[in-house]
């Protein structure tokens, strides 16, 4: 089989989709916990669900890295993220500018991302989390800024891991990661800026 026929299709409208993914994502860092409509751009593509895919696609380039799971790095997903938007991988979680989570990677090893540095604090990681499904009337209560007193913010299924590393990154702030969470049709996210309330 050719490479040709091997290539899955990418962003529907490449233009008009990848600026309707970074406006999605833009507001879900401003209103953290606040669930956003991510309407259907793209299809998944070797594991990894079209939502995950459709931010890649838009906001990653040839200049910043993705690292990717184990159970994701596959041919086909290298691929497609190459031709359609010349997205190179890493291994090193440093060197990330965007990580995509699974259940597997421990409190540990997310603590490997960049974090950034005090004189250019935005070359750190965004960190993308594939659920099953968003809630915002349980889970965790965040606070800080674009959260007016509180708000809620739950994930399916649970990472314990990822929570210790948020819980981790409020004290670490200007400088830490973002997360973005990503569920059929919705996104969610909680900023570095954003706490954890006990």
């Amino acid at each position: 089989m050719s490479l040709q026929g091997e290539l899955h299709a990418g962003l529907a409208d490449p233009v008009f989709d990848s600026q309707r993914v970074f406006r999605a994502v833009l507001d879900a860092l401003a209103r953290p916990g606040r669930i956003v409509d991510l309407p259907g751009t793209c299809a998944a593509v070797g594991g990894l669900a079209a939502e995950p895919l459709a931010i890649l696609l838009s906001l990653a380039d040839n200049t910043t890295a993705v690292w990717l799971p184990e159970s994701l790095r596959g041919d086909t997903l290298t691929r497609h993220l190459a031709f359609h938007a010349g997205i190179a991988l890493t291994t090193e979680p440093a060197k990330a500018a965007f990580a995509v989570i699974d259940g597997a990677v421990d409190a540990a090893f997310i603590d490997r991302f960049a974090i950034g540095a005090p004189d250019y604090p935005d070359r750190s990681t965004t960190l993308i989390l594939p659920c099953a499904d968003l809630t915002d009337d349980a889970g965790w209560s965040l606070a800080g800024p674009g959260i007016e007193t509180t708000a809620r913010l739950g994930i399916e299924p649970a990472h314990p891991a990822l929570e210790t590393a948020i819980r981790r990154n409020a004290a670490l702030f200007p400088l830490g990661l973002d997360a973005v969470f990503t569920a059929p049709g919705r996104i969610a996210a909680i900023p570095r800026s954003t706490r954890l309330e006990e």
